[in-house]
């Protein structure tokens, strides 16, 4: 169960928004866009994430010390005997790569972690807190990223609670949407085939009953063919690796 609740994190998403407004602000009357690098925006609110939730936990019930200094976790949960990482990232085009750096996780062994995503307004928020990742929940850093390692999804979102936004598995997804299609095709295909079988019924011409007859056939073995692919997609992502799509939730104003 996660320490981090979803008091703790309205709490902190609300002091930081207020901050981006007023930061935001003060580039634009300098002539400067802030959130047209919002990986340069992220790193300058790092700070400001780390030090709000801070306070958040310490104001409900928890202890928990803040030290920004490199080679120092972001927070210590002294109540919790827990090391507490934060990050925050934003997408591009629904995708999110929720990164570490994979020697110091290798070095402490198991480390909870805050990821907080945001679009490029810094209006809409997911917070994911994840309780006790290791090396084994990231992918090894490839060339070139700086020692920086890419979660894996399929083992890590085991230990995800979700406190904002919406997280879920798209293979459940497609394979709803896929089934849903089915049932309507098979509607269809039914109400097609019940007047097919009464034009032929009601023909007595050797000729046309021939061709109704044979058209049947060549319906039915396109509905088949059709039906065949789609239950062919249900048995691809219900035999793929886990695939997550995650939501943005729109913040509520509480100024």
């Amino acid at each position: 169960m996660s320490y981090v609740t979803k008091k703790m994190v309205d709490y902190m998403i609300d002091r930081m928004v207020h901050l981006e407004k007023d930061l935001n602000e003060v580039y634009t009357n300098n002539g400067l866009d802030f959130r047209s690098n919002s990986g340069r925006r992220n790193a300058i609110l790092s700070q400001a994430q780390e030090v709000f939730l801070a306070e958040s936990l310490n104001l409900h019930g928890e202890s928990a010390l803040e030290d920004g200094r490199t080679g120092h976790p972001d927070i210590c949960v002294v109540s919790q005997n827990r090391e507490l990482e934060c990050k925050m990232t934003s997408g591009s085009g629904g995708s999110w790569t929720l990164q570490t750096d994979y020697e110091t996780l290798d070095r402490k062994g198991e480390v909870d972690f805050l990821y907080v995503l945001v679009n490029e307004e810094f209006s809409e928020f997911a917070v994911l807190f994840f309780d006790g990742l290791t090396k084994d929940d990231f992918h090894p850093p490839s060339s070139g990223s700086r020692g920086k390692s890419p979660m894996n999804k399929i083992n890590a979102m085991d230990k995800c609670t979700v406190l904002m936004g919406r997280v879920e598995a798209k293979n459940d997804k497609l394979i709803d949407q896929y089934s849903d299609k089915i049932i309507e095709i098979m509607k269809k295909y039914s109400e097609k085939l019940s007047l097919i079988d009464k034009r032929i019924s009601e023909t007595t011409t050797p000729k046309k009953l021939e061709a109704l007859v044979g058209g049947k056939e060549g319906f039915l073995n396109r509905s088949a063919n059709k039906l065949e692919k789609i239950a062919g997609k249900i048995v691809y992502w219900r035999n793929a690796p886990l695939q997550f799509s995650i939501e943005l939730e729109k913040r509520t104003d509480n100024a």
